[in-house]
Order: structure tokens, then C-alpha cells, then sequence
């Protein structure tokens, strides 16, 4: 059996920003979830599943969907990363590291977590540390952004076993998200101590910035964002039209916008799909490490931002409780004008907040 000693293994919101927070931790350095959260420059928007068959559902996903190191970058620091092209290769470069004592983050598909039993569907963009192992037992152990209902009963850290685990990092065919056996490991070959931490905070804010402004895809970055409503009604019209019996088609729309809320409340964001994470990053920057206001007032935007997320969530989740089998287009047009209201002043705080920034930060 091997197992890290004082893993820190917290409560936390998001998986990588809990995952990646842990581990600065066990190296002596502890910062905040939302200030890591920041510092990978990972905010962003994009709507998934639209291109797909109705039944499946929508994904709204308010950060980059996959990881690329971005706090090293801003930071110094080394990332290991790992793609070993079959699940023996896979477990046997991992073990090697946390035999020498060295946590391993993976990623993985949910549904394969036995811990998460309400599973139900596949989701490859999971990320959790893997602290140790048991042969004997053929488990390994796992530090997670905890649930409290989970932690209560499965204790501060998850059992897992190892066939379970091949699973989970076993590739996704056609899934964008697929864990494809990926792993990381973060290196800590220089001080934080000597590193210039207001000026890797504004190298990540400019690269977030930069990246969640600048791109062009229909529905991705900042100008997606319109992209969303009509979407959903294109979906509700594609099951209510589409051949399903009437119930089948209104319990669908039912569960999908749930889905939704889902995505931006309660499914690791932090709530208000991610935005009060980055305003909570922004005003530990501004105070802690003595940058301009422009920080508090973009932190205030995002703050608010949040808000109005919280509230489309809210709108989905009353309006997925008052379907009925009578349900028709038509049904929806109120509800289309107050998320389209929403999502304009979305995009307009967005926009401005990351502006403001890019100008302070050139």
C-alpha cells in the first residue's frame, strides 16, 4: 500500500481549481480555490450538443472545457503531462509517480465513479487526485472536490477501485471531453517566493482576456452568448416536432432544461456559472497584491454577472416545473424575452469587464 501522507484533500467548488489548489497546498503553497481558479485563465463560454440528435442534451459550459496549464505558464512552473496510448502504460506511470510520493491529477468520464451513484450519463471532462493505492485491495484512493453528503458517507477520501479507474480514463469515441488516459503532474522547481505574483496575475487575466473576447465561434466566447436562447428554442421545437409522442417530447424538454440550470448552478461552477469565482479572484488580486481598481470594478461586473446567470437558471428550472402535456411553442415566448434581456446584459458586463482589464494589463 502506498498513500501520500497530509494530502490537504478540502472542500471545494470546481474539480481542477479544487484539485490544483490541493496540491499547491501540499507544497506550502496556500492560496484560495477562486484565486487558482483565476490564475488558469479559464472563464469563458460555449454551448455544446447543439449539432446533435434532440435527445441529447444541451451542455453549457462557462470556462474552458479542457485543461492546458495555463497557470504554469502564468506561474513558471513545469506541468508533466501524460497521454499513455494503453491502460496498462496508464496505471504503471502513475504509480510510478505516486510511489515517489508525487499526487497524480487525472481526468476521467463521471460515470464510472461509483461514489457519484446517481450517474446516469457520460462526462469526460472530470478531473480528480489520485493520493495513493492498495494493491492488495486493488483500490486506489481519491481526493475530490467534496460533496458533503458524499464525504459523510464515504469518508475525506474515495475508495475507487482499479478496474473502475481503467474505465473512467479509458477513451470517449466521438466525445470531445474523452479522458483518453490523460494525467498531470505539477512541478515545483522555483520559489513562488521569487515569482512576481501581481505580474502572473495580470499575464492570466490578459490571456483570458484576449482568448474569451477574441474567439469566433458561433457559440463560443463572449459573442455566443446570444446564441444560447435561440438554440434551446431550435431544440424545444426539434422534440416537440419531431415525431415523439407528446409526453415523451414534454419530459425531454423537462430534463433537459434542468440539465441547464444544472450546468450553470449547481454542477461544480461555483454557482453563476463560474463568474462570482472570477469576481472572487479579481478582489483578492486587487487586495492582496495592489493592482488598480479596475480590478474591484470588473470584479463588481462579474459579481453581477453571476447574478443574472443565477437567474436564467432559476427561470429554467421554474419553467422545466410548469410543463405539461399541453405544452407548445408559443408557451415559451415570454420566457424567450427575459432570457434574451438577461443574456444582452450579460454580454455587455462581460465584455466591458474583460476590456477594462485588457487595457490595464497592456
Amino acid at each position: 500500500m502506498k498513500r501520500i501522507a497530509d494530502f490537504p484533500n478540502k472542500p471545494g467548488k470546481h474539480c481542477i481549481s479544487t484539485a490544483i489548489r490541493d496540491i499547491f497546498e501540499l507544497n506550502g503553497y496556500d492560496f484560495p480555490e477562486e484565486f487558482i481558479f483565476g490564475l488558469d485563465s479559464s472563464l469563458g463560454f460555449e454551448l455544446m450538443g447543439h449539432d446533435k440528435p434532440a435527445l441529447q442534451p444541451l451542455f453549457l459550459g462557462g470556462k474552458r472545457t479542457t485543461f492546458d496549464g495555463s497557470i504554469c505558464r502564468s506561474l513558471g512552473l513545469t506541468l508533466i503531462e501524460g497521454k499513455p496510448s494503453d491502460d496498462e502504460a496508464a496505471w504503471r506511470e502513475v504509480q510510478a509517480y505516486l510511489d515517489s510520493g508525487v499526487p497524480v491529477m487525472v481526468q476521467a468520464d463521471m460515470y464510472y465513479l461509483d461514489y457519484f451513484r446517481s450517474n446516469a450519463f457520460h462526462f469526460g471532462g472530470h478531473m480528480f487526485v489520485l493520493t495513493g493505492y492498495d494493491e492488495a485491495e486493488r483500490i486506489v484512493y481519491v481526493s475530490e472536490r467534496q460533496d458533503p453528503l458524499l464525504r459523510e458517507k464515504e469518508g475525506p477520501f474515495y475508495r475507487l477501485s482499479m478496474d473502475r479507474l481503467r474505465q473512467a480514463r479509458g477513451p470517449i469515441e466521438g466525445d470531445p471531453l474523452s479522458p483518453d488516459r490523460k494525467y498531470y503532474v505539477f512541478r515545483f522547481d522555483r520559489e513562488l517566493s521569487r515569482v512576481d505574483i501581481s505580474a502572473a496575475v495580470q499575464k492570466a487575466v490578459r490571456f483570458n482576456a484576449e482568448s474569451y473576447l477574441n474567439l469566433s465561434g458561433e457559440l463560443s466566447g463572449v459573442s455566443g452568448i446570444a446564441g444560447l436562447r435561440p438554440s434551446l428554442s431550435r431544440r424545444v421545437d426539434e422534440l416537440l416536432g419531431g415525431g415523439l409522442p407528446k409526453e415523451r417530447a414534454v419530459k425531454e424538454i423537462k430534463k433537459q432544461l434542468l440539465m441547464l440550470a444544472a450546468n450553470i448552478e449547481t454542477n461544480g461552477t461555483g454557482g453563476g456559472l463560474f463568474r462570482s469565482m472570477y469576481a472572487a479572484f479579481l478582489a483578492f488580486a486587487r487586495r492582496e497584491y495592489g493592482l488598480s481598481a479596475a480590478y474591484d470594478e470588473a470584479s463588481g461586473r462579474f459579481e453581477e454577472s453571476g447574478r443574472l446567470w443565477s437567474r436564467i437558471a432559476g427561470r429554467l428550472t421554474k419553467m422545466s416545473g410548469g410543463l405539461s402535456g399541453e405544452t407548445a411553442p408559443g408557451d415559451f415566448e415570454s420566457f424567450n424575452r427575459d432570457m434574451d434581456r438577461d443574456l444582452g446584459q450579460i454580454r455587455r458586463l462581460e465584455e466591458r469587464a474583460f476590456e477594462a482589464l485588457l487595457h490595464e494589463t497592456k
